[in-house]
């Protein structure tokens, strides 16, 4: 499963490819009828519309697992905002901030109002402009080059357009990532209770996360995020069942799965944020491609799965 955070720049990048297909690939001189080649432009057109329906899709997609970790945390992760200020502001204190509490939307809730909202939006939008482009499609087919134009330059036009909801997108994004942040004050807090409960080990390997930030090595951020996943799960494994670990991180999780340590939606919260940290965090990775961007995420996802797992080593085996 993605983060929140790493959702963002896919949609925009995927955005600004399909305008500059539009601009580049069909420019406005190619409509002219000395530069109008019928052979030339019906492959390019018919790229853009795969392209956009492609896009309109993903988009869709976006939104809905947007929903899904947002979801997620709110079912899974301890201490999460419940409504919109908590995450911002801390736990309400007080009468008044409690009757604005109940006044104030639920994370989730304001997701999928303005999932939906977008998901309609975006959604009516891009159906106009691939029907502008089939439109303009027919018309080559014809040889009308001037209807076609005309066709081409809606869909140009009202995808340019689109943009301000392609933003409006990626800010509510940013703002739940916001809300859902790991203040350093919890940081500092939770390394302690790692140590207090036995896990001095997963300690260490966030001391050494931090050392790396310190110095700019991003990728071995990552790769000591995932080492803390790894070996929490290992200990967990040997404190609740009495097992070694094999040092095969699925094989832990399904010893603990098994034994009803953690269930099938934790255990597939652990696997999405493992993956993720895997992918970036992996010998094989290009470390030039590793951003501060990508550690953020790997740091704030890990310390919200580390809570969520020291929660569940206070649980008893059923």
């Amino acid at each position: 499963m993605a983060s929140i955070q790493s959702m963002i720049s896919p949609t925009e990048e995927e955005y600004q490819q399909n305008l500059s297909l539009l601009k580049t690939k069909i420019p406005l001189n190619r409509w002219n009828q000395s530069e109008f080649r019928k052979e030339m432009i019906k492959p390019d057109l018919e790229e853009a519309i795969r392209s956009l329906m492609r896009f309109q899709r993903n988009v869709e997609y976006t939104v809905s697992e947007a929903m899904r970790v947002v979801d997620s945390k709110d079912k899974h992760m301890p201490n999460k905002p419940t409504y919109l200020h908590e995450g911002l502001l801390g736990p309400p204190v007080g009468i008044d901030s409690q009757s604005r509490k109940m006044k104030e939307p639920k994370v989730y809730d304001r997701l999928v109002e303005i999932g939906n909202r977008i998901t309609d939006d975006l959604g009516k939008k891009t159906g106009n402009i691939i029907y502008e482009l089939k439109s303009s499609l027919k018309n080559v087919l014809a040889n009308d080059n001037l209807t076609a134009k005309n066709y081409w330059i809606h869909a140009h036009d009202q995808f340019e357009e689109a943009h301000v909801d392609i933003i409006e997108f990626e800010e509510e994004l940013r703002f739940l990532a916001l809300v859902f942040a790991y203040p350093i004050a919890k940081k500092i807090e939770l390394k302690s209770q790692l140590s207090l409960e036995g896990f001095d080990g997963v300690e260490r390997k966030l001391e050494e996360v931090d050392t790396n930030i310190s110095v700019k090595h991003w990728k071995d951020v990552i790769s000591r995020c995932r080492d803390s996943i790894e070996l929490f799960c290992a200990t967990l494994r040997k404190v609740k069942l009495g097992e070694e670990s094999e040092k095969r991180f699925t094989n832990d999780l399904i010893a603990l799965n098994k034994k009803s340590v953690i269930d099938e939606a934790e255990q597939k919260l652990i696997n999405g944020v493992y993956s993720f940290l895997s992918e970036k965090g992996s010998h094989d990775y290009d470390e030039t491609k590793v951003t501060p961007y990508n550690a953020e995420i790997a740091v704030e996802e890990t310390y919200s799965l580390l809570e969520m797992l020291l929660e569940i080593n206070k649980r008893k085996v059923r």
